[in-house]
């Protein structure tokens, strides 16, 4: 047998009932299935794929044969959902020693977190086949990028019985961030996605990376995000920007005589009182935003624990603000949704989400309002920007996990 075998929609098509039997049973556990499109892989695999459900019927359906590797190329579904299937077809030796090059695209991320696992002293015995697939839209500012690190991170974990921890997965995918990809970017996403827990915020301290759990209670309401459908071009290097600026503040301060480590050390009746050192009024809005921010987290912590959802879309509502006017990451096509969601009927809440420049909105919306809520906000985003965002509702749930 011919290791891989591929098949596609025109060769299957030829083989007689007994073939396509044996194919499925005897052959597809050492080939590689290769489909250029998403009809294609619904008739060699018999079966209908219209939603996320479907696209995991499929994935473990595949799994459970034994397919070494599987490629649907140009797969999409319609609605909430984005690709199918990553598109394209990496291949690697696991004994590499990996650098970024643009054109492996979404797999230097994996070959990221590669080099970071093996640079801690892990050894793979192995190589291994790996089939990814996802519903989040990618460069919308809500973490696909830190979902694929960590998702992947976990599961080479499981599969090689590392043992590393929760909080180890997140640091490697901030280091693979830092010196795979070159974005010197915080630790937010890697560690809520490795450390969530359902029905749960996070609070997380990132001086001391440490955490706690607090109660989302969200009752009647829930988050809608809001995609503008608008790629974060800048928000790489917007962000690098941010941070310098940041760290520009901080020197000044300390250099008169705030002894601080960091800006999140500063409260926001401090920055009242030694705000005044900063002159770039630049550096002083992007230092103004950091303290208040800071505060308003606190405050939505507070909120959450006494049930508090109007008060916590009042701050949702004033973080926009800031980012905005103070940090200025947004732009006319998160504007634009925080804007018109804060109108709607049931919405007591909006913010931008992610680096800016793009990406992804949330709104804390009643859910019986939700459907209008989407419908009314598609209208007048796309009369306004020119083109239909995106709309789904979502929840909390565990952070990675096997499934």
């Amino acid at each position: 047998v011919l290791d891989p075998v591929m098949v596609s929609k025109s060769g299957y098509k030829l083989l007689s009932n007994d073939a396509k039997e044996t194919l499925i049973k005897e052959l597809f556990p050492l080939a590689t299935l290769v489909t250029p499109n998403l009809p294609e892989a619904e008739e060699i695999l018999n079966i209908k794929i219209e939603n996320l459900d479907d696209m995991r019927k499929a994935a473990i359906k595949i799994l459970k044969l034994g397919c070494k590797s599987v490629l649907i190329k140009g797969g999409h579904l319609e609605g909430d959902s984005t690709d199918l299937f990553f598109d394209g077809n990496f291949s690697f030796d696991i004994n590499d020693n990996f650098v970024y090059k643009k054109e492996n695209d979404y797999a230097n991320f994996l070959n990221g977190i590669l080099s970071i696992i093996k640079r801690h002293g892990y050894v793979f015995e192995c190589g291994f086949d790996v089939l990814i697939a996802s519903n989040v839209p990618s460069a919308g500012g809500i973490s696909s990028s830190s979902a694929l690190e960590c998702g992947f991170a976990w599961a080479v974990n499981q599969t090689f019985e590392f043992n590393i921890s929760r909080k180890e997965i997140a640091l490697m995918g901030q280091q693979s961030e830092h010196e795979f990809m070159n974005v010197n970017c915080g630790i937010m996403d890697q560690y809520i996605i490795a450390t969530a827990q359902e029905n749960s915020a996070e609070l997380l301290d990132c001086a001391s990376i440490t955490h706690e759990f607090v109660p989302l209670n969200l009752g009647d309401y829930r988050f809608v995000v809001m995609n503008t459908k608008k790629q974060r071009k800048l928000a790489d290097s917007k962000y690098n920007e941010r941070r310098s600026q940041c760290e520009q503040g901080l020197a000044i301060l300390q250099q008169n005589g705030v002894d601080i480590k960091d800006l999140c050390s500063l409260s926001v009746e401090d920055f009242e009182k030694y705000g005044s050192f900063i002159k770039d009024d630049v550096i002083y809005r992007r230092v103004r935003h950091c303290v208040t921010e800071n505060q308003r987290v606190l405050d939505a912590v507070a909120a959450l624990k006494q049930n508090d959802l109007v008060q916590l879309g009042k701050l949702l509502y004033e973080s926009h603000d800031s980012l905005k006017n103070d940090y200025e990451v947004t732009g006319i096509e998160l504007d634009t949704l925080k804007e018109v969601a804060s109108k709607q009927e049931g919405c007591i809440g909006a913010r931008m989400t992610g680096a800016g420049f793009g990406g992804c909105a949330i709104a804390l919306v009643h859910k019986d309002k939700a459907d209008a809520f989407k419908k009314n906000v598609q209208e007048e985003y796309t009369k306004i920007v020119g083109y239909p965002g995106g709309f789904f509702t979502c929840a909390s749930s565990q952070g990675v996990r096997e499934i």
